[in-house]
């Protein structure tokens, strides 16, 4: 028998585990591909590197995250930000900026994508859900289902938060999102892709 799925808030020890995991479930995705598809590491590295560092950071600010475990395996990851967007740690901050300066595309490659969001995103209050996954090997069960529904789920006990906003740059994704009370806010252009922006109201 399967162990049995679990959510529960990411803790340091999981940053690994956890990097591991997004680093596979975003290994053809779009946005990734886009912003490391000339990486010096290679791209399962920067993936790996990259999540781990924003993992780090989330945990380290207090803010969203949340693994899904089946025994003691990390199957997925949500994590993002709460209606505030405090500065990264000093230590993070560093370890962010010898990242980019080993990839010199990177700075306005999400500055391009950042226009894209802001442009998009509401005005009221809100969370922000910059990244959810599912390892590859996991998919079809029904866990990012499980772990966009336990994010929002934060965003609609939160009485401070209007809503949920997220972007994608898969066209599968924009219907699941969709299927799950997110609706379309706006789009823009990514070099060769496109960036869809979807918003949730909370449910109260």
């Amino acid at each position: 028998m399967e162990p049995a799925m679990r959510i529960d808030p990411a803790e340091p020890k999981d940053i690994p585990d956890a990097a591991v995991c997004m680093a596979h479930a975003f290994a053809s995705d779009p946005i990734a591909g886009t912003f490391f598809q000339d990486s010096p590491l290679g791209r399962p590295a920067a993936d790996k590197e990259f999540f781990g560092l924003l993992l780090a950071a989330r945990i380290a600010l207090g803010m969203p995250a949340l693994v899904l475990r089946e025994g003691t395996r990390i199957s997925g990851l949500a994590m993002g930000y709460d209606c505030t967007r405090p500065s990264w740690p000093s230590d993070v901050q560093a370890k962010w900026v010898n990242f980019e300066d080993g990839h010199p595309a990177l700075a306005p490659r999400f500055a391009a994508y950042d226009a894209i969001g802001n442009a998009c995103a509401p005005s009221d209050p809100h969370y922000y859900l910059g990244a959810v996954g599912v390892d590859p090997e996991r998919k079809g069960r029904g866990f990012g289902t499980a772990l966009v529904r336990a994010f929002t789920d934060l965003a609609d006990a939160d009485a401070a938060a209007d809503g949920t906003f997220l972007e994608t740059a898969n066209p599968a994704n924009v219907g699941f999102y969709q299927s799950l009370g997110f609706q379309l806010a706006g789009s823009g252009p990514l070099e060769a892709e496109t960036l869809w922006c979807l918003y949730r109201r909370s449910v109260r």
